[in-house]
């Protein structure tokens, strides 16, 4: 009888691990600039992202978005990037739920490749399937309350104010996350601001935030 493997991962492998969990924290703060910048502040993304005002709309853009690049967590990364540049959480909410229902073109896709096997099909189709409707129904059973008693806004609100307090008592004085992830995004910012057109620069930073 074999024994178990106790191979562990090594410190490079957990370095590694955080060096790419700080690049995601560096690319969700350029999105958030850019943004603000080629809005030109919370007024301005209001006014672009006015068309989603309908939570339906909102569901349909997280859906198409993660169906375009295939990872809900790339998209529910960008909307958090664009909430700090000054998109509603109202209608932030709405497109998490579609990033997540975006989800199922994904597993679908991946069934699709057993085709020609047709008991292989019929049973991934089947488990791609169980989570579409689990989705589905998450998204009619919350969206509705949600539209009408806003309770995952108040509950995020509530939780962001225990932790960042009303601006004048926060965590920013002695945040060491911002200490070690802003000096490279402000680089980035400043060659953004420097294109001398803020539409352009904005769109080109949450490009890189993207990216990254």
């Amino acid at each position: 009888m074999s024994e178990p493997s106790t191979d562990a991962p090594s410190l490079r492998t957990w370095l590694f691990v955080a060096s790419l969990v700080y690049v995601l924290l560096i690319g969700v703060s350029v999105i958030g600039d850019g943004f603000k910048l080629a809005s030109g502040g919370a007024e301005g993304a209001r006014e672009i992202f006015a068309f989603a005002t309908n939570p339906i709309v909102g569901v349909l853009l997280g859906t198409l978005a993660t169906a375009l690049v295939q990872s809900s967590s790339t998209v529910t990364s960008v909307i958090v990037g664009l909430v700090a540049g000054g998109l509603p959480v109202s209608l932030a909410v709405p497109m998490i739920m579609g990033a997540n229902m975006g989800t199922t073109v994904t597993n679908t896709i991946v069934a699709l490749g057993a085709m020609r096997d047709g008991d292989a099909f019929k049973r991934s189709f089947t488990a791609a399937t169980v989570h579409d409707i689990f989705n589905f129904i998450a998204i009619a059973i919350l969206l509705p309350i949600e539209i009408v008693f806003h309770p995952l806004e108040n509950m995020a609100g509530s939780l962001a104010g225990m932790l960042a307090g009303d601006g004048s008592a926060s965590l920013k004085g002695f945040n060491p996350l911002a200490f070690i992830t802003d000096p490279p995004a402000d680089a980035i910012a400043s060659l953004g601001a420097g294109l001398g057109n803020d539409l352009a620069g904005g769109l080109g930073m949450i490009g890189v935030g993207v990216t990254l």
